[in-house]
């Protein structure tokens, strides 16, 4: 996506710088790929090297391609910045918890830490239970049903 954006800016200089005869120095006139050239030059705000703008239409050009490059390496950084920077989670569960009275109702607590040197700012965790037996009126363990029911065999 990177290399087809900048592909087509430089393309669409191309014929802008192709527009004005004469307009850069040591070009073929009429050369496709000398304007495309000078362009990428300009837009990478590489140096001249013999090719460098000669009118007042070409100077133009050259000032708002530059502006535009360097625009589009600020975003082009932000995105890969931002892509390659978003922070994993590394929180670790204590293999203890326990369950006692907070602000007067029975509740299951355990303690949660960060594993990375850094500070969590604005930090969300989510838990689930999961109980997989139920205790019934005489305080026998039983499977609970999870949502599955086997077909009835009858016979």
């Amino acid at each position: 996506m990177i290399i087809g954006f900048y592909l087509i800016i430089n393309t669409r200089f191309r014929f802008l710088y192709l527009a004005s005869s004469n307009g850069i120095a040591n070009a073929q006139p009429g050369s496709f790929s000398d304007a495309f050239s000078f362009s990428v030059q300009t837009m990478a705000t590489i140096s001249y090297g013999a090719m460098y703008p000669t009118n007042t239409y070409t100077h133009i050009l050259v000032t708002i391609e530059v502006f535009i490059g360097l625009i589009a390496m600020a975003m082009i950084t932000r995105l890969m910045f931002a892509r390659f920077s978003v922070p994993t989670a590394r929180v670790l569960f204590s293999k203890v918890a326990v369950i006692s009275p907070y602000n007067g109702i029975r509740t299951l607590m355990f303690r949660i830490a960060n594993q990375r040197q850094n500070w969590i700012v604005e930090t969300q965790v989510r838990v689930t239970l999961s109980i997989n037996k139920e205790i019934s009126a005489e305080g026998h363990s039983l499977p609970k049903n999870c949502g599955y029911a086997p077909p009835l065999l009858r016979g």
